[in-house]
């Protein structure tokens, strides 16, 4: 983890453009005489350093399974299991049911409708080739995770972002605790950043309806996905122009808040494509009221998973509990109390810490960024009765991890000391998965 940890090259960073004006970027304007190289550059060496942390995962799940025991698993037999089952835990089980056998409900209990269907209808397209779904799973996953290297890479250098602070920034992304996902295992995550990042690099270029269309997969693949659709609105009408901050000196100029409609310049790529992004979550919520009768299905089954809607959720009793009742004296000879505890805890300062990036994401980036992580966390504050799954799902906020890793750049020793801790965290929690321990 420490050559990891020095990936950066030691240069000089230059001003990032105004992401918030709409002016255009010089970054990746393609390699003339005196031009910035294009922003996909260098790219075969940021997909190389996700191969070489990938194969660290491969090497940490196989050894947790095969020394440490398992303590839980869906026992799926498939081709190769003998040297990645530690990819294969908890709701990577349903994802190869729906995969394998679509949808179905099973009343009051646990059902499979839970789940959006866009990563698990790619498994079954990508297990037509592999000719086995736990497979078709993982290796969807390992895919999906090459292209986010090599998206994410492109991405950070649309963005303005260079040198040691671009490198710093990839590897906060690569080398984050939870995103020990990115790395073959069965669930979504991966595959949706994927397309969320495809989905900002189109709008970075201006080809709004190729967005939109790409943010169907987005909204059909969680149900927070709607957020690139508001995220992807607010986007376009910032960069064109439509939405802007005020002139002056006051606080809302200053954090380059749009606050200001300028109605003249509204078109209709501004807000369609967004609109139309919408198409997944639609199909999914239409798909289940004509079969079963709820369109909602997919929130209503959540109370078999201690989630259900309504004020003991929101106000998070079940955590609160967890709190009240945590004997601290016990931890040592109660391990699994302290866990269960602590797991959630981390992921609540993880869930709060990148809400209160949100409006320096919207000054360095755009309030576009800033609204996808905005309503991104959001819903897991509000929605999750125990902040379980919220590290994982802060996956998706690849512009928090670049403005992390722009402030960290300018702090070497503290960059070295954050990746090389960072990393070794990832590895010992893809151990813990791989062993069966929930961590998120």
């Amino acid at each position: 983890m420490a050559a990891m940890a020095s990936v950066a090259p030691d240069t000089t960073d230059p001003d990032p453009t105004d992401r918030s004006t709409g002016a255009p970027s010089t970054v990746g304007a393609g390699n003339g005489s005196g031009a910035a190289p294009p922003a996909w550059a260098d790219w075969p060496k940021a997909l190389g350093l996700f191969l070489s942390i990938f194969a660290v995962m491969l090497v940490a799940q196989y050894v947790s399974f095969r020394y440490w025991g398992v303590k839980t698993s869906p026992d799926l037999a498939f081709p190769g299991r003998s040297l990645l089952d530690g990819l294969v835990r908890f709701d990577g089980g349903w994802y190869v049911n729906i995969s394998r056998e679509g949808y179905g409900l099973r009343p009051g209990a646990q059902s499979n409708v839970a789940f959006f269907p866009s990563y698990p209808l790619a498994m079954r397209g990508v297990a037509v080739v592999v000719r086995d779904h736990v497979l078709a799973g993982i290796t969807l996953t390992a895919l999906s995770g090459a292209g986010v290297s090599v998206a994410l890479w492109t991405w950070l250098g649309r963005v303005g972002l260079q040198g040691r602070e671009r490198w710093t920034a990839f590897a906060a992304q690569l080398l984050y605790p939870y995103g020990f996902f990115l790395y073959g295992v069965i669930y979504s995550d991966t595959f949706i950043l994927l397309a969320a990042i495809g989905v900002f690099l189109l709008a970075e270029s201006k080809r709004w309806w190729l967005a939109g269309l790409l943010g169907i997969v987005v909204t059909g693949g969680r149900p927070a996905g709607f957020a690139i659709a508001i995220a992807l609105i607010v986007f376009s009408l910032e960069r064109n122009g439509t939405l802007h901050p005020p002139s002056g000196d006051g606080l809302l100029a200053r954090w380059k808040v749009p606050v200001r409609f300028d109605r003249s310049k509204l078109r209709a790529n501004q807000v369609l494509p967004g609109v139309i992004s919408l198409s997944g979550i639609a199909a999914y919520s239409t798909y289940l009221w004509v079969r079963w009768g709820d369109p909602k299905l997919y929130s209503t089954v959540q109370e078999y998973w201690g989630q259900a809607d309504g004020p003991a959720t929101w106000t998070k009793e079940y955590y609160r509990s967890l709190l009240a009742n945590t004997k601290w004296s016990e931890l040592l000879s109660r391990p699994q109390s302290g866990l269960e505890v602590g797991t959630r805890s981390v992921q609540a300062l993880i869930l709060i810490a990148v809400l209160c990036a949100v409006p320096f994401i919207g000054r360095k980036f755009g309030w576009g960024y800033a609204t996808l992580v905005a309503v991104g966390g959001a819903v897991p504050l509000v929605f999750s009765a125990d902040f379980q799954g919220s590290g994982r799902y802060m996956i998706a906020a690849f512009p928090a991890f670049a403005l992390f890793g722009s402030w960290l750049a300018r702090r070497p020793a503290l960059a070295r000391g954050w990746l090389v801790a960072s990393g070794l965290a990832a590895v010992a929690m893809m151990m813990f998965y791989s062993h069966g321990v929930y961590l998120t």
